[in-house]
């Protein structure tokens, strides 16, 4: 088998009162990319980020994380799991 890219995307909600902006990420791997930051996430609203995943030409499961960086106090960061299985 030969790696590949796995395309997916990831949705954002905003559930506040006011907007934020995701201001950036680290991924644990640089195997993932996202788009391009900062992105406002409108109050009320959500956005969906385009995510890109590298994977081996191994197969089995796979665990990374995303943690992405906003401009709102209390929540200046929060960490996301990604996984998945390579047939």
């Amino acid at each position: 088998e030969k790696a590949s890219v796995l395309e997916r995307e990831l949705r954002v909600l905003n559930l506040g009162w006011k907007p934020f902006r995701l201001l950036g990420s680290q991924s644990s791997c640089g195997c993932i990319s996202l788009d391009e930051f900062p992105i406002v996430v409108p109050a009320r609203e959500g956005c969906t980020l385009k995510l890109e995943i590298g994977t081996s030409d191994k197969s089995g499961p796979f665990r990374h994380t995303i943690k992405f960086f906003s401009d709102t106090p209390g929540r200046i960061s929060v960490v996301v799991p990604v996984t998945g299985i390579v047939l």
